[in-house]
């Protein structure tokens, strides 16, 4: 598989997985494999009930919070994902959400280097 081909297949799973799980799929999602780790940017992600809250920084808190909840929760589900596409088994995964921005960012630590073909 191709770098570009794998980066594809994850962006579609991660998407499909939070459209299942937080009710919506992020408008923009961008993935870049380097070498042991998988960069995942998220636009466009909050519901129009979390846009609501938003406006409020305890309600922004509180999206955090949930959305931080949930992913605990999921989280090998999203795993898996990475796993199934490269081969690599996940050593950690690191989340993070910026609710004024309406993104969310995931680093995927890997257990090698991603290896692809030309």
């Amino acid at each position: 598989m191709t770098k570009g081909k794998a980066e594809k297949l994850i962006c579609e799973e991660l998407s499909r997985l939070m459209k299942l799980h937080m009710g919506k799929g992020p408008e923009v999602i961008k993935c870049n494999i380097v070498k042991d780790c998988v960069l995942v940017r998220k636009q466009g992600i909050l519901t129009p009930s979390e846009q609501i809250l938003a406006r409020s920084e305890q309600g922004s808190q509180l999206i955090k919070e949930a959305r931080q909840e949930i992913m605990g929760l999921v989280r090998n589900e999203f795993e898996d994902v990475i796993t199934r596409t490269l081969g690599c088994r996940v050593l950690s995964l690191h989340t993070d959400i910026d609710v004024r921005r309406d993104e969310r960012v995931e680093v995927f630590i890997l257990d090698k280097a991603v290896g692809f073909e030309e």
